[in-house]
Parts: structure tokens; C-alpha cells; sequence
């Protein structure tokens, strides 16, 4: 299967710990919308879901579940995407600075 990482958004960080989004194209489906996170020390993927309240409480629901091989895949090529798009934005930021 083809995965192609076609969009990267980065965000202000959030004390989530979320970073950003990205779509993902696997042959001709494209999937929006997977988060991007950073805790302890590492980034990590999170397929895109829904939420909804029952009890009280919030729950959520995934729209896509990928087999285990095909999202480790899609998860390393969205982090290297993200990683590579964060690094364009700090260099670019850090010329705008002078540093």
C-alpha cells in the first residue's frame, strides 16, 4: 500500500501535549486529521476520532483502525513529516530573528 503524508499542520503547543495534524493518503483514501503529540520525551500519533458524553464522561470513538503493521508506518512517516516541517519552521524562524 502507498502511504503519503499530503499535509502537516503544526499548532501552538498545547499542555495536551498535542502538536500537530497531518493527512494521510493510503493509495487513493485520504484520511484527515491524525494528531500529533509530544509527552515525555517522544511523539506519537493518534488516529483521528470522534467524541461524544456518556455518563458524564468523554468518550472517544476511533473513525479509522488500521492494522497494527500498516499504522506503525503511516505513524513513522507522519512523525518524520512533522519533524521535518517543524525543522523548516525553526530555521526559518531563527533567520527572521537574526540568531
Amino acid at each position: 500500500m502507498k502511504i503519503e503524508v499530503t499535509a502537516v499542520r503544526l499548532i501552538t503547543p498545547k499542555d495536551t501535549g498535542l502538536r500537530g495534524f497531518a493527512d494521510v493518503k493510503l493509495d487513493d483514501i485520504l484520511v484527515r486529521d491524525f494528531r500529533i503529540f509530544h509527552r515525555h520525551g517522544s511523539h506519537y500519533v493518534q488516529s483521528p476520532h470522534s467524541s461524544f458524553k456518556r455518563d458524564g464522561q468523554i468518550v472517544f470513538t476511533p473513525i479509522v483502525e488500521l492494522p497494527e503493521e500498516l499504522r506503525m508506518h503511516v505513524n513513522a512517516q507522519i512523525i518524520s513529516a512533522f519533524l521535518r516541517e517543524k525543522e523548516k519552521k525553526d530555521e526559518s524562524a531563527s533567520q527572521s530573528t537574526g540568531k
